[in-house]
């Protein structure tokens, strides 16, 4: 979504909204790649949003592949990242997001366009991805359609105690949170 930034220039913008529409919080990509150098601006740090139904951390296209990106939002407290992409390749996704899903620990739910737009074509493809579960859910590569699946999100980090058997700890299901309007900035653009 195509945004004004502070010095009137534009930015490639992901927003969350709430159940009922309102804005929950907004991401701007920090990491331009190909068309985008020719009108956006990049963000700097990454997001996080306390929602009801956990802290969703935010990214954008290319900011996937970068290992601050990830970092930061992890460290924010992000339990899940919603990744809003455009992402252009002629194979399915999704091999390609399952390392840093497994890497960081972090599920992914991947929303992706399809078809093609001024000789640009992309690739299609959206899912739900979990770093004990591989690909949850998967959208076609051609069409509008939704992937839809379960997850299981951990308890919040007060309520996980250390175990004394050492085989884990806390509840298992997400627990809810208030709603923040305020996005909090995490990292800094690298």
């Amino acid at each position: 979504l195509p945004t004004r930034g502070p010095a009137g220039g534009l930015r490639n913008t992901q927003v969350l909204l709430g159940p009922r529409g309102e804005l929950l919080g907004h991401y701007h990509k920090n990491h331009l790649y190909g068309p985008d150098f020719s009108w956006a601006q990049p963000g700097r740090g990454y997001r996080a949003v306390a929602t009801g139904l956990g802290v969703i951390g935010l990214c954008v296209c290319f900011d996937v592949n970068f290992p601050g990106a990830w970092e930061a939002l992890r460290a924010g407290g992000a339990e899940v990242v919603a990744f809003s992409t455009a992402w252009v390749d002629d194979a399915p996704p999704w091999p390609h997001w399952l390392a840093p899903v497994g890497r960081y620990g972090l599920p992914l739910v991947a929303g992706n366009t399809w078809g093609q737009e001024d000789g640009i074509r992309f690739s299609g493809g959206s899912g739900v991805l979990h770093p004990a579960g591989g690909l949850l859910a998967a959208t076609g590569l051609e069409g509008d359609d939704v992937a839809v699946a379960d997850l299981l999100l951990p308890a919040p980090r007060s309520q996980n105690p250390p175990s004394n058997s050492g085989a884990g700890s806390g509840s298992p299901g997400a627990q809810p949170r208030a709603a923040s309007t305020d996005p909090r900035p995490l990292g800094r653009n690298r």
